[in-house]
C-alpha cells in the first residue's frame, strides 16, 4: 500500500521509514508567491504538512502529535531547480526529519527541520479562547505591507489573511479567507 502525499511523496525504502518526492516551482507554481526577500522559500506550514502526512502513515492513525519541531535551514527554490525532498522516520525515537538535494544527484542531503512524532489525544477537546472585547484593526493591505517592508513578499496565493484586530499584547484575531 502507497499513500503519496503532493509534497512528502510515497514511502522509498522496503523498510517504509522513507518517503521521497520531487519539488519545485514548475509542478507547484503557487510556491514562487512564497518569498522572503529575493528568494523564493518553502513555506514553513509546508514542511509541517509534509511530517503530518508522514507521521500519520507510519502510525497508522489520523491523530498524531508534532511535536519540537524546528525549521533548521530553509529550502531555497529560487532556480527553479528540482529538489528531491526524503522524509525520514527513526522508530526508536520517533524523530521525524525532512532533507533535500538536487534531483538525480549523489551530493549529501542537506537536512532541514526535525521534530517528533506521537499519537494524539482523541479524547482532548480544542477549544479556542476569548480574546477581549474591542481592539484595533490592522487591515489586509497593512499586514502584507508590514511583511513587505519587512523582506516577506507573499504574491496573492499566500494572502490569505483578511484582517487582524489587535485586543492587547497578548491577544489577537485574524479572519482568514479560505
Amino acid at each position: 500500500e502507497t499513500d503519496w502525499h503532493v509534497f512528502a511523496g510515497g514511502r522509498h525504502t522496503s523498510d517504509g521509514l522513507e518517503w521521497h518526492a520531487p519539488l519545485d516551482t514548475i509542478r507547484y507554481p503557487d510556491l514562487a508567491d512564497h518569498k522572503v526577500g529575493e528568494q523564493v522559500i518553502f513555506p514553513g506550514a509546508g514542511f509541517l504538512e509534509i511530517a503530518f502526512s508522514v507521521a500519520r502513515q507510519y502510525l497508522k492513525t489520523e491523530n498524531v502529535v508534532i511535536a519540537s519541531f524546528e525549521i533548521l535551514k530553509p529550502l531555497d527554490l529560487t532556480n527553479g531547480d528540482t529538489r528531491e525532498v526524503m522524509t525520514r522516520v527513526s522508530p526508536g525515537s520517533n524523530t521525524i526529519e525532512i532533507f533535500s538535494r538536487p534531483r538525480l544527484s549523489h551530493v549529501a542531503w542537506l537536512l532541514h527541520c526535525r521534530g517528533k512524532i506521537v499519537h494524539g489525544n482523541a479524547a482532548q477537546e480544542i477549544t479556542s479562547p476569548v480574546a477581549p472585547a474591542g481592539g484595533q484593526t490592522i487591515s489586509q493591505e497593512e499586514i502584507y505591507r508590514i511583511a513587505d517592508g519587512s523582506g516577506l513578499h507573499y504574491g496573492s496565493t499566500f494572502q490569505l489573511v483578511q484582517h487582524v484586530v489587535m485586543h492587547d499584547d497578548k491577544h489577537m484575531t485574524v479572519q482568514l479567507s479560505v
